[in-house]
């Protein structure tokens, strides 16, 4: 894959050179536009399956919530499955993250090849020397409750399967413990707001809902810090940590109220108890096209029943996700008010906070 990026920089040079030169000639520009982005597309996977022509080589969504259900399942694959693996990811920032899963034997990050991600394959098989694409449910299953599930039917694992967590180490906590003394909290009295999400409309709640919680925290004594690069909490302290990092901050601090998002997965799944998701009232994801979804569904699928995969649109209870009752799980329905009102009483009179669920990692090995 030496020679990958010089090839990737000329054709993307080809690109902007269209645009320039064919300005007034939409048509023309699309076309060589879509010609020279499905050339660096090729080029990637000849090159990506070259170098690893006897390895499971794994590509999946980018979210950080998609990579934890794959990451985390990857040890029961290999147990299955005898191989090295090969995460693929456009996402350089997680690399450290993906590292994190002892079954992951290499991680491979380039920004570039985010274009795969624009690809709709339907993975039928997972094969050595191929990438396979964790994207959509391939089969008919009865078991396909929720993401989780369709991730451990692409991989053709059993319903429920047992899951790796992360590996975190000494250097991760003193990574923590090193951002909590920059921002000079006190962790069992500092509370972070994560207010964004990537697939859900985090945009039900404003700004002015989350200014509003913390400046009633702050008042309380509590110490604040927000996840987020939004400048209109730029008079608040942020953090912005690698993810094991993150999640060791997260671990020593008092409680997490967040947007439901990815990063709720990855602190459910951890046994991160200490935490409040805030739900949208319309429970489906915002980016999903529902009518390619279904053509390529009924074309490429064995359906054992006409609303098999309704819920692949869905948004799942972590709850009932990782089997456990103790994280609080809030829906908007334009209370916002009463949801301030309810996370600080839960907050003051919770004993759950700053605690890990042991039981939530029943299902993991």
């Amino acid at each position: 894959m030496s020679n990958f990026k010089l090839e990737i920089k000329i054709l993307k040079f080809k690109i902007k050179l269209t645009n320039y030169i064919l300005f007034f000639n939409k048509h023309i520009r699309r076309e060589l536009r879509k010609k020279y982005q499905d050339q660096i597309t090729k080029y990637l996977i000849h090159s990506i399956e070259k170098a690893y022509p006897n390895d499971y080589i794994i590509f999946s969504r980018n979210g950080v919530g998609d990579i934890f259900f794959v990451a985390s399942l990857l040890k029961e694959f290999k147990r299955k499955n005898p191989g090295k693996i090969i995460y693929v990811t456009d996402k350089p920032k997680l690399s450290k993250f993906i590292k994190s899963f002892d079954a992951i034997d290499e991680v491979v990050a380039n920004s570039d090849f985010e274009i795969l991600q624009s690809t709709s394959p339907i993975q039928k098989s997972i094969r050595k020397g191929k990438i396979n694409y964790i994207f959509f449910p391939y089969r008919g299953t009865q078991k396909n409750y929720t993401f989780a599930d369709s991730y451990s039917n692409l991989l053709d694992l059993e319903y429920n399967p047992p899951r790796e967590l992360p590996q975190l180490t000494h250097n991760n906590k003193l990574s923590a413990e090193k951002e909590i003394k920059k921002l000079g909290i006190t962790p069992n009295n500092t509370i972070l707001l994560i207010p964004e999400a990537v697939m859900f409309d985090y945009r039900v709640l404003d700004t002015k809902f989350w200014k509003t919680l913390a400046d009633r925290l702050l008042n309380l004594g509590y110490d604040v810090v927000f996840n987020s690069k939004n400048r209109a909490y730029k008079k608040y302290k942020n953090t912005f940590l690698e993810m094991t990092d993150f999640i060791e901050f997260c671990k020593q601090i008092k409680h997490i109220v967040s947007f439901r998002s990815g990063i709720c997965d990855v602190l459910a799944g951890v046994g991160i108890s200490n935490l409040t998701a805030i739900y949208p009232p319309n429970f489906e994801v915002i980016w999903a096209n529902k009518f390619i979804f279904d053509n390529l569904l009924n074309k490429y699928h064995i359906k054992t029943g006409s609303t098999e995969f309704e819920n692949i649109f869905n948004i799942y209870s972590l709850n009932n996700i990782f089997q456990t009752n103790k994280i609080k799980e809030v829906v908007y329905e334009n209370n916002e008010k009463e949801i301030i009102q309810n996370i600080i009483f839960d907050i003051e009179h919770n004993d759950n906070n700053n605690k890990i669920d042991n039981n939530a990692k029943v299902l993991y090995n």
